[in-house]
């Protein structure tokens, strides 16, 4: 639809009006951000279950090998992604 520029009414309900590509390009993005979201917090729980074992930490990670996963994942949760602490603003 828009490689052809046919964009402006694609659906129409007599009790609501149109839809818009836009609008409908917006619904089919927040429906596919929500399936990654689910996804992700699929992988998420899957990370929480894994267990490594000190003698497979390689470099560039073997500085972490002190740190127990939850006191890394205590450290995660709680970081500020808000704000800068380097570089330019």
């Amino acid at each position: 639809m828009a490689a052809k520029k046919k964009t402006d009414e694609l659906a129409r309900w007599d009790d609501y009006g149109f839809a818009t590509y836009g609008q409908l390009k917006l619904m089919t993005d927040v429906v596919q951000a929500k399936n990654k979201f689910a996804l992700v917090e699929a992988t998420m729980a899957w990370v929480d279950t894994v267990d490594f074992h000190v003698a497979s930490i390689v470099h560039p990670f073997k500085d972490t090998e002190d740190v127990t996963k939850d006191t890394h994942k205590h450290t995660v949760d709680n970081m500020n992604l808000g704000a800068w602490y380097a570089g330019r603003h």
